[in-house]
């Protein structure tokens, strides 16, 4: 058995796709009309609890090289602020939600580097 895709509900599918296609780059893959969309996206199921939890809502996550700049990105283009940039135990992270759709940053942590002893 393969998980194929997670499947987040939105209030209009125009304006999540945009936020998608548009903002965030991810390419369509298929497209029934108003009531239904598939992009490409290497994702993998993610399960949080507690300080973890980022909302209430299933959530896109999205690596990106610059929390900041991704943040602010997405604050131009419209989205509210659902949990300010901070560190957490494995990245540095931010949560908005824009055009229906919930989206953590997430920027790995970098690893320091390991020298031969």
């Amino acid at each position: 058995m393969n998980v194929d895709a997670v499947l987040i509900p939105v209030p209009a599918l125009g304006p999540a796709l945009a936020v998608l296609q548009e903002v965030l780059a991810l390419p369509l893959r298929f497209r029934d009309g108003d009531r239904y969309a598939a992009l490409d996206a290497r994702l993998k199921l993610a399960l949080a609890t507690g300080d973890e939890c980022m909302g209430k809502a299933a959530a896109l996550v999205v690596r990106v090289a610059d929390v900041d700049a991704a943040l602010q990105r997405l604050l131009d283009a419209g989205a509210r602020l659902r949990r300010h940039a901070e560190q957490g135990p494995h990245e540095r992270r931010a949560a908005v939600s824009l055009a229906g759709l919930d989206i953590v940053l997430s920027q790995p942590a970098s690893r320091p580097q390991v020298t031969g002893a």
